[in-house]
């Protein structure tokens, strides 16, 4: 706490809210942040609360080694995590292969990704972090099958907004698809794949229980 009158006159939750109050102001979150340990929690709950992991940002890689350090308090923070790839490259299977345990996020924007050059350590880390979502945006995603496509978005129970776009498989055998897209939360679907979006409506109005969208 802050030694003085002041401290005496400011219960935590005071300090708490003056800091919530400059969420979106990064110079006065980092001054916060230098008080005192306490007020440090509560800037770094909102400094990190959304991470940028882009395959564009020029400090990608030192981004991630912070994140991933077995020290770092910084994964406790982050409640939006944004993906975004380019194609030919394996930065998605890089960085799920090291994030560590997300246990407060609740969105995820993940933009190109090839499943099958996913590790398996990639793709359970990725099922992990999909259980806890609210929100979840896909975009130039490919799958192997459809199987393999609604067995990933099975993962995301919780989610109540869904946006998918770009969405394809390597094969689309219809003979192949075993797996029912179980979503009990879903209120929002917002979709823009033409062929892998027929296959996931039909697969979703064959249930006994539709969810509402």
């Amino acid at each position: 706490m802050p030694s003085g009158s002041l401290a005496q006159a400011f219960p935590p939750e005071r300090f708490e809210a003056i800091i919530d109050f400059l969420y979106n102001d990064i110079p006065s979150l980092c001054a916060c942040g230098l008080v005192c340990w306490q007020w440090n929690i509560f800037s770094r709950a909102h400094l990190f609360a959304t991470m940028d992991l882009g395959w564009h940002q020029a400090d990608r890689i030192l981004r991630l080694k912070v994140v991933s350090a077995d020290s770092s308090t910084i994964p406790r923070n982050i409640r939006r995590l944004n993906i975004t790839n380019h194609h030919g490259n394996d930065w998605t299977n890089t960085i799920f292969n090291k994030l560590p345990p997300l246990p407060a996020i609740r969105t995820l924007m993940l933009q190109v990704a090839y499943w099958r050059k996913l590790s398996s350590r990639a793709k359970d880390n990725m099922a992990q972090i999909f259980q806890s979502l609210t929100e979840l945006s896909l975009y130039s995603i490919t799958f192997e099958g459809l199987d393999q496509a609604f067995d990933a978005l099975n993962n995301a129970r919780q989610v109540k907004a869904l946006k998918l776009s770009q969405i394809s498989c390597d094969n689309y055998d219809i003979g192949n698809i075993n797996v029912l897209v179980t979503l009990p939360q879903l209120s929002k679907l917002t979709i823009s794949s033409n062929r892998f979006s027929k296959h996931l409506f039909t697969n979703l109005c064959n249930q006994k229980y539709i969810p509402t969208v």
